[in-house]
């Protein structure tokens, strides 16, 4: 059992908090909340990833306070806030005002229910209300048809709780569709909005409600607060189902002990616990770190390396198998906007930093996120690739089907759009797999279909596809699902590298000409990108290197081979990876020249060829000017470093450089946002707070720095601090696990589940 070693990761506040900048994540993987104490009471916003409107946005499901009188919390004599994340619960405890309560907050992990639990010394008067800020029809925005005609959200008082809801009205689907070329094939397109409604229903046990405020009194209480996204469904029949929910929920005590047994197991499922790492300083703007406004309290854990590390892969947990992916900008944590600001880039930090200076209302509100409400797969992708070495396959599923449900889309888009076969990949996608409307261009009229006006993210096809392709290899590899390898993983392949082939027609020498593409955002219009051309070698290689690869797959795969443009190489003296065969100047701050160490893993130091794989690293990461250094806080997102979705980390441990993979792991864990008082409040790097990426490359780092596999091999250590004591618990391919325990400088302990897997270990200390 290491619920002890977690013990020492528990965080433990002294201080009330001023707003929801104070506020902590609780989550059960689909609904997720922020949860913070104020003098006034207790607050949640309450989220879910299928929280979606007509126009496609991820909206909060609200706020919740609740409230006691005698009021223990303002002018408080004494309070604790403990943060118990093995059991998957939050403990308040407060003494004021003559009173002396305790609250047990957690999501259960088998309903969508949030529960509190509370009991106070003496009768005390409870009150839960509800708030919301889509009371009247939103401001326009560009990346979405008819933002303006969104529906407003209903709340209802019921005798016995509070009803509210969302109900979409028409939906940018079609119109989208319509514009962007598949207008007649809209049976084929996954309507994820039309007939939507999310929203809840609150239940103050043994209470009423009074003009919209739920009220009991007494010395002990429980609130519940039960969510629902459904879709198709009528109003009635959701009200029945949600209500039905509220009504029928388990007692708190044993939708705790389901929930607390459910995490008791993930913890023990996978860990990591490092020693010895010395705490690296925060880079932040001086304005910046002027706007922390919470109170710092003392934080005495072992190491900041494994604090950032259990307290990320917290956050992920709550909100990584919901219905739709993690967003990128905030997961499900998103806050306020501050100081009435909206979110520019000029000034993302200040906003994401500072305090809100009112409630949220019409004009600003949670529902804000920096970069909009899309997806894009270069952010969408880096917790995933984090997961399977902790064992966290149902995320990886959730992924999987997301993107399986565009394929009969993605396969008109192909025929449309190019003429080809096969499907077709893009970077920028909504709930549904379009592009969203203002991506793609409103303005059609001398543009080609398929098209995009927005030249980064919207221009960025067919690498985004070769990476998801990847992370499938690798489930594959990890789980050796033979029905995932028959319905999703070969099919998607094959249809992938059709539609590349079809697509790119002209040939020279016998080879493909992928051109125009992209090198991701970095360069524009390029002929034969790196991130294309590494990707397809990389995939096709271990596609034939598959156990009982069927016979025409492999005949068509060797074929295809054959057809590849060679690996783009520049600088004859000091051979490195170049952007692209012909490429223009730089338009991003991307990697892009070690694109064939990570993602793919094509060349690393396993590979026995890595020579030119360690001379790109060395290029991108040192000779150019700023890029070794970590991301300052307050800056733009246009500065380079080593922080956000940057993987030079993750590339440094694949090529075997400990002492660069332990620098930029321990700079990076210090870079959580000033104004925050949860650790894994990343950021903003490039993205929102948290910034999920930086979470993610922080575990993907530490895991690989520890674990690493090529064919049978297992390497453990392949690229760590030798000064640093650790214990790990990790997953490895062909359903292994791996628990093993190095102490200065020496293995003491290693177990290898199962036991034949034991000569496949390569130790490289």
């Amino acid at each position: 059992m290491m619920k002890g070693k977690y013990e020492a990761y528990q965080l433990t506040w002294h201080q009330i908090g001023q707003s929801d900048r104070a506020a902590v994540p609780l989550g059960n993987g689909d609904l997720a909340s922020s949860f913070w104490v104020t003098q006034e009471g207790l607050h949640f916003y309450l989220a879910k990833s299928d929280a979606l409107t007509e126009t496609d946005r991820n909206v909060k499901l609200g706020k919740v306070n609740l409230s006691m009188e005698p009021n223990p919390f303002s002018g408080a004599s004494a309070f604790t806030q403990r943060m118990e994340i093995y059991d998957g619960c939050v403990c308040v405890e407060a003494q004021g005002n003559g009173v002396r309560v305790r609250l047990h907050v957690f999501v259960d992990k088998y309903s969508n229910i949030l529960y509190v639990e509370g009991e106070s010394d003496r009768p005390v008067r409870v009150q839960v209300s509800y708030d919301n800020w889509r009371t009247q029809k939103p401001a326009p925005e560009d990346d979405a048809f008819g933002l303006s005609a969104e529906n407003t959200d209903v709340i209802e008082s019921w005798v016995e709780g509070l009803l509210f809801y969302h109900q979409n009205g028409d939906t940018c689907v079609s119109e989208t569709a319509e514009l962007e070329g598949v207008g007649p094939y809209l049976d084929e397109v996954y309507d994820s909005l039309t007939g939507r409604i999310f929203g809840g229903f609150l239940l103050l046990e043994d209470g009423q409600s009074r003009q919209g405020v739920l009220e009991a009194e007494g010395s002990n209480f429980t609130m519940k607060a039960a969510v629902l996204s459904q879709q198709p469904t009528s109003l009635p029949d959701w009200k029945t189902s949600i209500v039905r929910l509220a009504r029928e929920a388990a007692t708190a005590q044993t939708a705790f002990g389901r929930t607390k047994n459910w995490w008791n197991n993930y913890w023990e499922q996978s860990y990591v616990f490092v020693q010895g790492d010395v705490p690296a300083d925060p880079v932040y703007e001086e304005s910046l770190a002027a706007l922390r406004k919470e109170p710092v309290e003392p934080d005495d854990c072992p190491s900041a390396v494994t604090r950032a590390y259990v307290h990320t892969k917290y956050l992920f947990a709550c909100c990584s198998t919901g219905e739709f992916p993690i967003p990128f900008n905030g997961a499900l944590f998103n806050l306020m906007p501050g100081s009435g600001e909206h979110y520019n880039v000029d000034r993302l930090s200040e906003a994401l930093t500072t305090q809100p200076n009112r409630e949220p209302d019409a004009a600003l509100n949670p529902d804000e996120r920096p970069w909009g409400h899309c997806n894009l797969w270069q952010n969408l992708r880096l917790p995933y690739f984090s997961m399977l070495a902790r064992g966290e396959y149902d995320g990886m599923n959730s992924l999987f089907r997301h993107f399986k449900r565009f394929w009969p889309i993605d396969r008109r888009r192909q025929s449309v759009y190019y003429g080809g076969e096969g499907q077709y990949s893009n970077e920028l996608t909504t709930s549904f797999g379009l592009m969203p409307a203002g991506g793609y261009g409103l303005d059609r009229s001398s543009l080609a279909p398929g098209y995009a006006v927005t030249r980064f993210s919207a221009a960025v096809d067919i690498s985004p596809g070769l990476e998801l392709a990847t992370l499938m290899l690798d489930y594959y590899d990890y789980t050796r699902d033979g029905e995932f390898l028959r319905g999703t993983l070969l099919p998607y392949t094959y249809e992938l590298l059709r539609g590349i082939e079809t697509r790119f027609t002209v040939r020279e020498n016998g080879k493909m000409v992928l051109s125009p593409l992209h090198c991701v955002e970095t360069f524009h219009d390029t002929k034969n990108p790196l991130t294309v051309v590494a990707g397809l070698y990389a995939v096709t290689q271990r596609l034939l290197k598959l156990p009982q690869l069927p016979s025409r797959m492999e005949m068509y795969l060797r074929e295809y081979r054959t057809i590849l443009p060679d690996i783009p190489i520049e600088n004859p003296d000091k051979p490195r990876y170049a952007p692209a065969q012909e490429y223009g100047r730089p338009m991003n701050v991307e990697p892009v020249w070690i694109t064939p160490v990570f993602p793919f893993r094509l060349s690393t130091w396993i590979s026995g060829d890595s020579e030119i794989a360690r001379n790109s690293y060395h290029y991108c990461m040192k000779e150019r000017a700023d890029a070794f250094r970590p991301f300052k806080l307050g800056s733009t997102p246009s500065y380079t470093s080593y922080s956000g979705w940057q993987y030079g980390g993750m590339a440094a441990a694949l090529l075997g450089m400990s002492d660069d993979a332990a620098q930029v792991l321990r700079d990076n864990c210090a870079l959580s946002n000033p104004g925050h008082k949860y650790p894994a409040m990343w950021g903003p790097c490039y993205d929102g707070v948290p910034d999920v990426d930086h979470g993610a490359n922080l575990l993907t780092t530490l895991q690989l720095m520890l674990l690493q596999t090529q064919g049978d091999a297992i390497y453990l250590f392949p690229a760590w601090e030798r000064n640093w004591d650790v214990s790990f618990r990790l997953f490895a391919p062909q359903n292994t696990i791996i628990s093993c325990t190095y102490r200065k400088g020496k293995v003491e302990s290693l177990s290898v589940d199962p036991p034949q897997r034991r000569q496949d270990i390569v130790i490289c200390l």
